[in-house]
Formats: structure tokens, C-alpha cells, sequence
């Protein structure tokens, strides 16, 4: 491992910030019932799903979404059929 990484504790601090993503988005899941988000892990990514109806699980509008979080400067990548998984 690179000495900045070890220095720095990038490895730590990830994995902090990463449990309290987690633990945020599933307090987030279970206050909102108007929507459904379906987080999963796999290999470490997380990946959101975002539906208007928990039953038939129709695509919701992300464009809002994707530009507030543009203007924070988060970087995440918009995916799925609809453009509603990121």
C-alpha cells in the first residue's frame, strides 16, 4: 500500500464514511414510505434504486436529484434502464 494511503488512513476513513452511508440510507429507507429504495451491496459498491410505488416499483423522476447533488459536488454515475439506479 502506498505510504500516503497508510499515513493518511484512507483505508479507515473509508470504511468509516462507508458504515455511516449505510447506516443513513436504511434510516432514510425506513422513514420514507412514499418511495421504495432498495440498497445492496456488492463488492462494495451501493447502489440506490429509486421507485414511486413499493408494488409495481415504477421508475422515479432523478433528474432534481442528480442536479442537487451535482451542485454539492457529489460524484456518483446514473444507471439502469430508466436512469433511476445510481
Amino acid at each position: 500500500m502506498p505510504r500516503v494511503l497508510e499515513k493518511e488512513k484512507r483505508r479507515a476513513h473509508c470504511a468509516d464514511v462507508g458504515s455511516h452511508l449505510i447506516h443513513c440510507l436504511k434510516s432514510l429507507q425506513q422513514r420514507h414510505d412514499s418511495f421504495f429504495m432498495k440498497c445492496f451491496l456488492v463488492n462494495g459498491d451501493v447502489r440506490i434504486e429509486l421507485v414511486t410505488d413499493k408494488i409495481e416499483k415504477p421508475p422515479a423522476e432523478t433528474a432534481v436529484l442528480f442536479e442537487m447533488l451535482r451542485e454539492l459536488r457529489v460524484l456518483i454515475g446514473e444507471g439502469g434502464l430508466h436512469g433511476n439506479v445510481f
